[in-house]
This record gives structure tokens, C-alpha cells and sequence, in this order.
């Protein structure tokens, strides 16, 4: 069983109700519009550059990871393309790295924030907006687990996680009793 915990939809509306109007706040969004929108590893929220990221129809990003130096195309969930074009209002649109250090005075650094970076953003937000302690993997868990409950397969969760075994994928479902009787409610016996 994976450690962390999962993150309830009430501390994800918190948290993006923190993301306000400044720097740090639409930077932390789009890092949410990412995270937990689209179940990304912190290295490869990290890993990201602004030509990875699709804003069209096909709301969309393109995941680099060290595991195995794969590449797969993981969908953006709705409401991500304004968290993350509210960010490049701030951050502009010169290639490079995606999401990017903001100091306290506001000033965007133009390199590449690093996965503990992003850890300690999200742990900074947290405090601030009185949301239980929590990682950027908690948001991937969050996600799958989100998704399973609203109906999707788990092999596409797998595949849209990166996960090179649905057993992996398996261990981040707690869905309990009720989802098994709702599943079994999904077939109708014509009497």
C-alpha cells in the first residue's frame, strides 16, 4: 500500500482557492492544473518546458520521465488550461522551462524550479490556505483515486499515469463496498 494520503475534493478547492492573483498564486494554480489535474510526478512537473504543453481542443501535455526515458501524452483535466495560461500571463512565452521559482517580492527566476521547489511550494500553500500537510505525490494519488471513483477505467488511469503495470495502479484504488454495488447495478435483467 502506498504511504501518503489522499487529498479530498474540499482540500483541492482550498488549495486552488489560494492560488490568488499574484505570481506565486498563478504559478502554484498551474502547478495544481498539473499536479492533480493530470497526476504528474513532481520530477516531471519539474521536467516541464512550455512546448510541451497543448491549450487547444486537445487540452494535453507531453511527459518526459527517467523511468526508462519514456514519453507519453497525459490529458489536461477541465478548468487546467486558465490555472495554467493565468501562469504564462505572469511567466510570458519564452521556451524554456514551464514552471519556474518565484521569489517573495514576486519576481519570477527564469530557470527551472526543482522537485523539492515544488514540494516545498505545495507545503507552503498548504499552511497558508490550513490544509492538512500533504506532497505532490498525494495529488497523483488523489487523482487516480478521483478518477476511479468517477468512472473511469482503471487501464486508461494506468496509462495516463505512466504506470508500466495495472497492479501499480491498482494500489492507489480504495474504492469500497458502494462502488461494487453501484457496478453491479450498471446491468439490467429484462423481467
Amino acid at each position: 500500500m502506498p504511504s501518503g494520503r489522499e487529498v479530498n475534493h474540499g482540500e483541492i478547492n482550498a488549495l486552488l482557492r489560494g492560488c490568488d492573483e499574484t505570481p506565486r498564486g498563478r504559478r502554484d494554480g498551474a502547478f495544481l492544473a498539473l499536479g492533480y489535474g493530470s497526476g504528474l510526478r513532481r520530477s516531471e512537473l519539474s521536467g516541464l518546458d512550455l512546448e510541451d504543453v497543448r491549450l487547444d481542443e486537445n487540452a494535453s501535455v507531453r511527459v518526459r520521465t527517467g523511468k526508462g526515458a519514456k514519453e507519453r501524452l497525459s490529458y489536461l483535466a477541465s478548468g487546467s488550461e486558465e490555472l495554467i495560461l493565468r501562469w504564462l500571463k505572469v511567466r510570458g512565452e519564452e521556451p524554456g522551462p514551464l514552471l519556474m521559482p518565484v521569489r517573495k517580492g514576486g519576481a519570477v527566476q527564469p530557470r527551472r524550479i526543482s522537485a523539492h521547489g515544488l514540494y516545498r511550494a505545495l507545503e507552503s500553500l498548504a499552511k497558508r490556505v490550513g490544509v492538512k500537510p500533504l506532497s505532490p505525490h498525494d495529488l497523483r494519488r488523489s487523482w487516480v483515486m478521483h478518477l476511479l471513483e468517477a468512472g473511469a477505467d482503471i487501464s486508461v488511469c494506468a496509462r495516463l499515469a505512466g504506470h508500466s503495470s495495472i497492479s501499480t495502479t491498482e494500489r492507489y484504488d480504495k474504492r469500497g463496498e458502494e462502488s461494487k454495488r453501484k457496478a453491479s447495478r450498471l446491468l439490467h435483467l429484462p423481467v
